[in-house]
């Protein structure tokens, strides 16, 4: 399916894509929500829609887009779906969501630039 809001995912992009089957948006009031918005829709660890809730999930900086580009065959790797986290600091939808699926694991995906030593440190975290 089709990811991002339409300013960022143009309609007639989407239009030429349903041409070729089903299309889904995922998108929510900024890029951190958007993240926890495709992490809800696919569910857990295999990204296939299942039920259970994720027992690792991934964390990049939503701060530059190229490092959670980066990330995101590593998450996928893992059967993992991508957090987007502030260099300082965890935003509140990301910390509901970690609260609500309780995973065992947050590999955070970047060097202490992208992703301050206070915030990998935050539920256990492990650097990678």
């Amino acid at each position: 399916g089709l990811r991002g809001a339409t300013p960022v995912t143009r309609a007639a992009g989407a239009e030429e894509l349903a041409a070729s089957g089903t299309v889904e948006r995922r998108a929510a009031a900024h890029r951190y929500a958007t993240a926890v918005a495709v992490a809800e829709a696919f569910g857990a660890s295999s990204g296939q829609g299942s039920d259970e809730a994720p027992s690792t999930v991934c964390a990049a900086t939503g701060a530059a887009f190229a490092d959670a580009l980066a990330a995101g065959p590593a998450a996928a790797a893992a059967g993992a779906p991508l957090l987007l986290v502030g260099a300082d600091g965890v935003p509140s939808v990301v910390r509901d969501y970690l609260d609500a699926v309780g995973p065992d694991r947050v590999r955070v995906l970047g060097g202490a630039a992208a992703v301050s030593d206070a915030v990998a440190a935050q539920r256990g975290s492990h650097t990678g």
